[in-house]
C-alpha cells in the first residue's frame, strides 16, 4: 500500500510543478488567469459552484488539528456545492480524525459532510454492510495512519490554479470534492467511490486542454492524469487496507494501541524520508511508474 501511494505522491508532484511555480510567484493572477483559461476550455459544469477567488478560503490549505474544528455544521445557502465550500474545515479536517481513529468521532463527521457532498453517495456508504466493520478495524492498524498522510500530501501538493484551470469559478468546490472522495474511499465498502471518480475523470476528459497556449507550459495533461491515477490510487489502497484489517484476531481488535502520530508529523516523515520503497536503498529513489505486474503461467 505504502510504495503504491508513495509511487503515485511523487508522480503528482513532479507532474504539479510547472502550476505550482507560477503559484508560488503570482497566487492570484495565477489563479484568475488559470479559471479565465478553464472556463472557455468547458470548465462552466463547475461556474456556479463558489466565487472566482476567495484569498481567505486558499489560505493555509492542509489537514487540520482536530481540536480545531467543532462538530458544528455549516450553515446557510441553497446549493449543495456552496454549502461544501462553507464547510471547508469540516472536511479539511477528516484526514486527522480517520488517522486517530476514533469511530464514534469518525462516523458524526462523515455523516455531516457526505450527507452535504452527496446524500446518495452517504446513503450507498453507510448502508453498507460492511461500514461499522471497517470503522472499528482502521483503529488498529498504522496503515491508516500512512493512508491519511497521503491524502494530506496530496491537498499541499495541488495547487489552487490546476482546480482553476479544470473548474473555473467552481475550483474551491473541486478541490473539496477530490479530498471527500479521497478519505471516504477508506470507508467504502464497495464500487461507490471507484464510480465517482470515474465521473470526474469523465469530466476532466471533457475539457479540450490541447488547444490552449498554455497546456504544455503548465503540463496541464499531465497534472489532470496524476490527480486522477492520485484518487484511483487511494480506491485501491483502501482495498489494501480492508484486506490487512480483516486479518485481526479478536484479541488484536480489543487491543486499545498506543496514542497515534499527528498527521502533519507523519506528512514530515515521508517527504524527509527519501529511500525507495521498494527496496529501501537510500542510493535512489522510488521509481514513479509502474504500470503493473505479469503473471505466467
Amino acid at each position: 500500500m505504502v510504495a503504491r501511494l508513495h509511487r503515485s505522491y511523487l508522480n503528482l508532484e513532479n507532474e504539479m510543478r510547472p502550476l505550482r511555480a507560477e503559484w508560488d510567484a503570482r497566487p492570484q493572477a495565477a489563479f484568475a488567469n488559470a479559471a479565465a483559461v478553464g472556463w472557455q476550455l468547458g470548465a462552466q459544469w463547475r461556474d456556479a459552484d463558489a466565487d472566482l477567488f476567495d484569498a481567505r478560503f486558499w489560505d493555509n490549505i492542509r489537514p487540520i488539528d482536530v481540536a480545531a474544528v467543532t462538530d458544528k455544521a455549516a450553515s446557510g445557502g441553497t446549493l449543495a456545492a456552496e454549502r461544501l465550500v462553507r464547510m471547508r474545515d469540516q472536511i479539511l479536517v477528516l484526514p486527522s480524525l480517520l488517522a486517530a481513529g476514533d469511530p464514534a468521532a469518525i462516523s458524526k463527521q462523515l455523516d455531516m459532510v457526505l450527507r452535504e457532498f452527496d446524500a446518495a453517495y452517504a446513503e450507498e456508504i453507510f448502508s453498507h454492510e460492511h461500514y461499522a466493520i471497517i470503522l472499528d478495524l482502521i483503529k488498529h492498524d498504522d496503515s491508516v495512519l500512512a493512508y491519511m498522510a497521503y491524502v494530506g500530501l496530496m491537498i499541499t501538493t495541488v495547487p489552487p490554479n490546476f482546480y482553476a484551470f479544470v473548474a473555473g469559478k467552481g475550483a474551491p468546490c473541486l478541490m473539496l470534492e477530490t479530498v471527500v472522495l479521497a478519505v471516504s474511499a477508506l470507508v467504502s465498502g464497495d464500487n461507490a467511490t471507484a464510480v465517482r471518480i470515474w465521473e470526474l475523470e469523465e469530466r476532466f476528459d471533457d475539457l479540450d486542454v490541447e488547444d490552449t497556449p498554455d497546456s504544455e507550459a503548465l503540463n496541464i495533461d499531465g497534472a489532470v492524469d496524476a490527480l486522477v491515477r492520485m484518487l484511483h490510487d487511494f480506491r485501491r489502497a483502501a482495498n489494501d487496507v480492508h484486506e490487512l484489517c480483516s486479518t485481526f484476531s479478536a484479541a488484536q481488535r480489543a487491543g486499545s494501541g498506543g496514542a497515534p502520530m499527528p498527521i502533519a508529523e507523519k506528512m514530515a516523515a515521508i517527504v524527509a524520508d527519501t529511500s525507495c520503497r521498494d527496496c529501501g536503498s537510500r542510493t535512489h529513489t522510488t521509481t514513479l511508474s509502474r504500470m503493473g505486474t505479469v503473471s505466467y503461467e
